[in-house]
């Protein structure tokens, strides 16, 4: 399942049901797309927005957890502290194959790493597959991987030391009007993400 339907499947169910005058046009994609050029009403997007002229509803904070399959850690045994991850596979999100600069925090105390890994790639889906075949430890959004944790199909590495956690948000260009249907859109969002377990507020 892609990680946006993890997340969104639910909720958009929930609101068609609740609504059901309403017509949705959903369009997922991993780029930034310009809302106003392409007359979308809304965007989710995580992270710092750079783009001061969009107007952000929070919708909470994605963690990220390292994970590995029972396979690899029985294979490669268990980093003991952050620093044994460079002795490891390690499977990240991104565009190129270099040295990962990579905070860690644990109970006010921060570590700053650079790893080398050993396999970059900007679809999060196909990290998470990966992880699950156990190659390697990788780093994944904690509402991506719960469920195969459940499952044992994953297990948590270095258990309290996670990557900073992201803003997630919806946003909406701030010269256009928000109708009743996003509006309503946008509140049944915030209302699940709170009521959520998978995400901070």
């Amino acid at each position: 399942m892609h990680a946006g339907q993890v997340i969104l499947a639910p909720i958009v169910s929930d609101y068609l049901k609740r609504y059901p005058e309403v017509q949705l046009e959903l369009f997922c994609t991993g780029r930034t797309v310009d809302l106003v050029e392409e007359r979308f009403d809304l965007g989710i997007r995580a992270g710092t927005l750079p783009d001061s002229t969009l107007i952000a509803r929070r919708l909470g904070r994605v963690s990220w957890w390292l994970v590995a399959a029972p396979a690899y850690l029985k294979k490669r045994g268990r980093p003991r502290s952050p620093r044994d991850l460079a002795k490891h596979d390690c499977l990240f999100f991104g565009p190129a194959l270099v040295d990962v600069g990579q905070q860690l925090e644990k109970d006010g105390n921060v570590v700053q790493l650079t790893v080398s890994p050993r396999m970059t790639v900007t679809e999060m889906d196909i990290l998470h597959a990966v992880a699950k075949t156990g190659l390697g430890i990788a780093l994944l959004p904690a509402f991506q991987c719960v469920e195969d944790l459940r499952a044992r199909r994953l297990e948590r590495v270095l258990r309290g030391w996670d990557a900073p956690s992201v803003p997630l948000q919806a946003v909406y260009p701030s010269t256009r009007h928000l109708s009743p249907k996003v509006k309503t859109f946008v509140e049944h969002l915030q209302d699940r993400m709170a009521r959520s377990r998978l995400f901070l507020q």
